[in-house]
């Protein structure tokens, strides 16, 4: 399972419980719909990120990739599988502590699959710039 399901799985786990109880394959529901996920990322990232601009140097390149992907993960996650809690789900004190903490992808249990994925995306970004310039 992919880090979009774990994130789908904890969430639905606390905010939509008879929704979450009613899976029968937890593990094979998140990890497909962790996999939904990561596509629909990718599929606007590259909408949001759009063609080169001209004279595009590579640090501004490589800023807006990276906001094309932090926004893109934001709003996709937010349709898929963050959603609105179930009525009569209550918040608690740890709810409040955890909705003011932002999502740090350097957490443990993302980190070796998050490093991956921007190695590839930093090489791919690296051979485009030089790409560009040649």
């Amino acid at each position: 399972m992919n880090r979009f399901g774990t994130i789908a799985q904890q969430h639905w786990s606390r905010w939509l419980p008879t929704r979450f109880a009613s899976i029968e394959n937890r593990e094979e529901f998140f990890s497909k719909l962790g996999d939904e996920i990561e596509l629909e990322v990718q599929q606007l990232e590259m909408a949001l990120a759009g063609n080169d601009p001209p004279n595009e140097k590579g640090l501004e390149k490589l800023g807006r990739l990276n906001m094309a992907r932090f926004n893109a993960e934001g709003q996709i996650l937010r349709e898929m599988a963050l959603l609105e809690p179930e009525p009569g789900v209550e918040e608690d004190e740890e709810d409040e502590e955890n909705q003011n903490r932002s999502y740090d992808p350097n957490e443990k249990q993302y980190q070796d699959e998050d490093r991956e994925r921007e190695r590839e995306r930093e090489r791919e970004r690296e051979e485009e710039a030089k790409e560009d310039k040649g």
